[in-house]
């Protein structure tokens, strides 16, 4: 089945619906996708269900209505919220922690942003792709992909890329939470929409591929080297943006007056610059 067919209308969301959601989070700290559907309390231990939403932990428990091996940990959500509250009381090293790899993917449409913003989460990214997700689904090891991409792994290798244990498509749920968050990053305003949501939300999901006949062909990743070598390329690309980042910081930095001994420790504290 199509992972559509198990959203919960409360995550189906509607352009009306993303736009109020936005206002009520100027209101609040958090989105809804952090509460509980049955406590109505912000998630501490996030479990997902055949249908793909998320729940407490403890009130799934106490319903009794699944076995314990059709819960799945919701790590993507938990690491989420975890970061949130970290950064709304104001946790200084938590924040900094935060940005360091997010700073460099808000370079990567080579535009300077006009306006702060929340950096996104890494959980946000497909760890087969190193994409922000279209359709995340999740498997039972509590880990979340885009659909197309673990699917067309899955098909290749009976196995998840990330443990090696078997693993089929059947396993999979939709993590409508972390579809939920993104579409309301997706609905954000021009002046505060994320650069990587901004080219994200204009680009076509992929597609699964046939392993068979070749159809629906789009390079996604099969095997643990195609994997590495993506990855050392995101790499490589975040070292270039970063030494372009410093380059900006500095020479701004010294237009305002500020000197060299006071800009490379704040380089160095972001994680914008290394020692040579």
């Amino acid at each position: 089945c199509e992972p559509s067919n198990y959203f919960h209308e409360d995550f189906n969301l509607s352009e009306e619906t993303v736009k109020e959601e936005i206002n009520r989070q100027e209101e609040r700290d958090f989105p809804n996708a952090f509460y509980g559907l049955i406590t109505k309390q912000l998630l501490k231990d996030p479990v997902v269900i055949p249908d793909g939403d998320s729940y407490e932990r403890s009130a799934i428990e106490a319903r009794d209505d699944f076995l314990a091996e059709q819960v799945y940990e919701n790590r993507a959500l938990a690491s989420i919220i975890e970061e949130r509250i970290q950064v709304s009381e104001n946790s200084v090293r938590a924040s900094i922690r935060s940005r360091r790899k997010s700073f460099m993917q808000l370079m990567e449409n080579s535009s300077v942003p006009s306006t702060s913003y929340r950096p996104l989460h890494n959980s946000f990214y497909c760890p087969i792709t190193f994409f922000l997700m279209h359709e995340p689904v999740i498997d039972p090891e509590g880990n979340t992909f885009e659909r197309a991409a673990i699917i067309t792994w899955i098909r290749a290798n009976k196995t998840s890329p990330l443990t090696r244990t078997a693993l089929t498509e059947e396993d999979l749920y939709p993590n409508n939470a972390i579809t939920s968050l993104m579409k309301i990053e997706k609905g954000r305003g021009e002046d505060s929409i994320h650069p990587c949501v901004r080219k994200w939300k204009d680009e076509d999901p992929p597609v699964i591929e046939d392993m068979e006949t070749g159809e629906g062909k789009t390079s996604l990743p099969t095997t643990h080297a195609q994997i590495e070598e993506r990855r050392r390329a995101q790499i490589q690309d975040e070292l270039s943006i970063g030494g372009l980042a410093a380059l900006i910081f500095s020479l701004i930095a010294l237009s305002l007056g500020l000197r060299l001994s006071i800009v490379f420790p704040i380089l160095a504290l972001c994680g914008i610059c290394t020692s040579s």
